[in-house]
């Protein structure tokens, strides 16, 4: 899944709402995150999270194109 917020502020929220708040040596622009989907104490974090991105930027964003969201997802 790729997703770059339209500026800084909005992605600095992002890294927070994910609380990756603490830089990471040589990281990527735009950051690349590993979602770690095999550890069962932080998947179900990562799935709220995911699904409050799918629900909240990719239903923004599906609108704005005026496409059905299932199409972003």
């Amino acid at each position: 899944m790729l997703y770059r917020p339209e500026n800084i502020r909005k992605e600095q929220a992002v890294l927070h709402a994910l609380q990756l708040t603490q830089p990471i040596a040589d990281q990527s622009n735009p950051l690349v995150l590993a979602l770690e989907f095999w550890r069962e104490e932080g998947f179900k974090n990562i799935s709220d999270q995911v699904a409050r991105l799918d629900q909240i930027c990719f239903a923004r964003l599906a609108n704005f194109l005026g496409v059905p969201h299932g199409r972003i997802r």
